[in-house]
């Protein structure tokens, strides 16, 4: 935890590609070096995931928003 809060914390506040693909790839890169299963832009027969994350037992799924009017709900509809 302490190393991916060091990573976290060198990631520069303004970002000048700021897009939830930008986002995406960090969470990708990161859960991947730390040897979780990341599955990025997942399709299915009813669209794609942004991301999946397999652990254990459980699948988790990430849908990325980047706006400043974009609600947690409208995210939990998309998914």
């Amino acid at each position: 935890m302490l190393q991916l809060t060091s990573f976290f914390a060198d990631i520069p506040y303004v970002l000048e590609n700021k897009t939830e693909k930008h986002f995406q790839t960090i969470f990708y890169l990161v859960f991947t070096l730390v040897g979780q299963l990341v599955k990025v832009e997942k399709r299915s027969s009813a669209g794609h995931a942004d991301a999946v994350m397999e652990v254990e037992d459980k699948i988790y799924s990430f849908e990325f928003k980047l706006t400043d009017n974009a609600t947690a709900e409208e995210a939990l509809q998309q998914i």
